[in-house]
C-alpha cells in the first residue's frame, strides 16, 4: 500500500493498522516517486490525503488513474471539504474517508469493498477479454462462470451508485464546476449554471465563450490560451456571463481553473482540457458598490454640513465685528471683540474639516498657525511682533481641538492685550509638542512685563481665564505658569481621552 499523509503523528496508527489488516507492505511516497513506486511496488490500493504538503492529490489523482485504473484510489480530507473530496471523486479516485478517522471499522470496511471491488473488476475484464473457445465446459465451471459475472454485475450497480452520489454531491455544490476540452467546448457542467437560465444537459458541447459577455470575452480567451502554453493555474478571473433570464444585474462570477495535461510536465501538446469552479461574487460587488454610494452621500453631507456651520459662525463673527464699530467705550468695544475672536476660532475648526479629506480629525499643525495669524490681526499686531510657531504634526478630532483653539484663542489675546507697552515690539511663542506617553504640551509664552503681583488666575473674575480653566477641565488638561523674561504657560492633556 502507498499513503502520503500531512500529519505525521496520524501515520503510526494508520501504518499499526494496515499491518493488522494484513498488508505485507507499507510505504509513503511523495510527488516526485509516486509514479515510479507505482510502477515498481504496484500496490494493492493507494491512500492520498488531499492536503498532503508534499503532493498536489488533485493532479496526482488522474495521472494514476491513467497508469493503472484498476487499482483502487481512497482520498482523505477533512469534513469541511467536501468540495475537494467531489473533485478528487470525479477525477477518478473510488472512495472518500473524512479525517480524524473516528472508527477504523469504518476505514476496514472501505478498504475491504474497493479491494474486493478491484478483485471483481480484474476477473470480469478477464473474462470478457477470453475467447469463446475457452470458455469452461463442465457444469461446475458454468456455475462458476455465472457467480462471477453476477458479481461483476454486482460491482457495476455499486459504481453506479457511487457515480450516482457524486453527482447528487456536485448538484447540490452552489458554484459551477465544470470541465472542458482543448478546444473550449463543454464537457461536464454542474446544475449550479440553471440559476441563470441555462440547461446544463443542453450545454455540452457548447464553447464555453457562449456563456461570457461580449466584453469580457477577450479575457477569458487570453487565459484559455495560457492553458495552451503550459500556464496551469488560474485564480481570481472576474468574468460576467450571459444571462437567459430576468435577473437585477449582468451576473459577475470568479473562475478558478487548471489545465489538464497527459503527463506532468505540462507542455502544449500534452494538454487535453480545463476544469474548475465559478463563484458567483454579483451580490458581493453590488454590496461594495453600494456601501461606496453611502459613504460617498456621506463624505459630500459632511463637507456640506461643515461649510455651513463655518459660514454661519463667520457672519455672526462679521456681525460682532460690525458692531463694536458702533460701541464708543472702550471696554465695551473689547468685550465685543473677544466674542468675535472666540467665534472665529471655532470657525477656522469647520473650514479646515470642510477642506480635509478626512472629516474626523483637525491638523493643528495647519490650524495653529491660521488661528495665531487671524489673532495677529484683529489686534493690529502682526507688524509689531514677532510670533515663533514650534509644532508638531498632531491631529485631533474636533471635540479635543475645539478647546484648544479657544484656549490659544484666551491665552494669545491677553498677551497682546496686556504684556506690552504701547511701544514695545513684543515676542510671541507657540509651542504644541507630543511626549512619549501620548501626553500633548502646548506653551503660551511672551517677553512681556508678566502678571500684577499678587494676581492668581485660577481665581480670578475674568471671564476669559475661567473659560481657559473650564475648558482645561473639559480636556483633562493641567495648566501651569512661570515667568523668566516673560510669561509663560504649560498645559497638559492626554491626546487620547476616555
Amino acid at each position: 500500500m502507498a499513503i502520503g499523509d500531512k500529519e505525521e503523528a496520524v501515520k503510526p496508527g494508520i501504518f499499526n493498522f494496515l499491518r493488522d489488516y494484513g498488508c505485507k507492505k507499507v510505504i509513503t511516497f511523495d510527488k516526485k516517486q509516486s509514479l515510479a513506486e507505482l510502477k515498481e511496488k504496484k500496490p494493492d490500493i493507494i491512500l492520498i490525503d488531499l492536503k498532503s504538503s508534499k503532493l498536489d492529490g488533485f493532479e496526482l489523482v488522474p495521472l494514476l488513474r491513467k497508469k493503472s485504473p484498476d487499482t483502487p484510489i481512497i482520498v482523505f480530507s477533512t469534513v469541511d471539504e467536501t468540495k475537494k473530496v467531489a473533485r478528487a471523486m470525479s477525477l477518478g479516485a473510488w472512495d472518500y474517508l473524512f479525517r480524524p478517522i473516528k472508527s477504523f471499522s469504518i476505514f476496514e470496511h472501505i478498504i475491504k469493498h474497493n479491494l474486493e471491488k478491484a478483485e471483481l473488476l480484474k476477473k470480469s475484464k478477464k473474462y470478457s477479454d477470453a475467447d469463446e473457445s475457452r470458455l469452461p465446459e463442465s457444469e461446475t465451471e458454468d456455475t462458476s462462470l455465472s457467480d462471477k459475472i453476477g458479481q461483476y454485475k454486482e460491482t457495476a450497480r455499486k459504481l453506479k451508485q457511487s457515480r450516482n452520489r457524486l453527482h447528487s454531491i456536485l448538484a447540490k455544490v452552489p458554484d459551477i464546476i465544470y470541465q472542458l476540452n482543448k478546444n473550449g467546448e463543454i464537457t461536464y457542467i454542474n446544475e449550479a449554471i440553471t440559476h441563470y437560465g441555462y440547461d446544463h444537459k443542453k450545454l455540452i458541447g457548447k464553447n464555453i465563450l457562449d456563456l461570457i459577455t461580449p466584453e469580457d470575452r477577450e479575457k477569458a480567451v487570453h487565459k484559455v490560451n495560457e492553458r495552451r502554453t503550459g500556464e496551469r493555474h488560474t485564480k481570481n478571473l472576474e468574468l460576467k456571463i450571459v444571462k437567459k433570464i430576468e435577473l437585477p444585474c449582468i451576473p459577475s462570477l470568479v473562475f478558478e481553473a487548471e489545465g489538464l495535461y497527459k503527463n506532468e510536465n505540462p507542455k502544449t501538446e500534452s494538454f487535453y482540457g480545463t476544469q474548475g469552479i465559478a463563484r458567483d461574487n454579483t451580490f458581493d460587488k453590488l454590496t461594495k458598490e453600494k456601501i461606496e454610494q453611502t459613504l460617498q452621500k456621506k463624505d459630500v453631507l459632511l463637507k456640506e454640513v461643515h461649510h455651513r456651520v463655518k459660514n454661519n459662525l463667520q457672519i455672526i463673527s462679521s456681525i460682532l465685528s460690525l458692531q463694536s464699530n458702533y460701541i464708543k467705550k472702550d471696554i465695551d468695544r473689547e468685550i465685543f471683540l473677544n466674542c468675535r475672536n472666540r467665534v472665529k476660532s471655532m470657525a477656522l475648526i469647520h473650514e479646515q474639516l470642510y477642506k480635509s479629506e478626512n472629516f474626523a480629525d483637525i491638523r493643528m499643525e495647519d490650524y495653529i498657525k491660521v488661528l495665531v495669524n487671524d489673532i495677529l490681526a484683529s489686534f493690529h499686531k502682526s507688524h509689531c511682533t514677532k510670533t515663533i510657531m514650534d509644532l508638531d504634526p498632531v491631529t485631533l478630532n474636533i471635540e479635543m481641538a475645539i478647546p484648544c483653539g479657544l484656549i490659544i484663542n484666551e491665552l494669545l489675546s491677553n498677551s497682546l492685550k496686556h504684556a506690552f507697552g504701547k511701544n514695545d515690539n513684543g515676542e510671541i511663542e507657540v509651542r504644541f509638542k507630543v511626549g512619549k506617553a501620548q501626553n500633548a504640551l502646548l506653551v503660551i509664552r511672551d517677553n512681556g512685563k508678566g502678571f500684577p503681583e499678587g494676581f492668581d488666575f485660577t481665581r480670578t473674575e475674568s471671564l476669559g481665564f475661567q473659560l481657559v480653566n473650564a475648558l482645561i477641565s473639559q480636556i483633562n488638561g493641567k495648566i501651569s505658569h512661570s515667568f523668566n523674561g516673560g510669561l509663560e504657560f504649560n498645559i497638559t492633556f492626554p491626546l487620547n481621552r476616555n
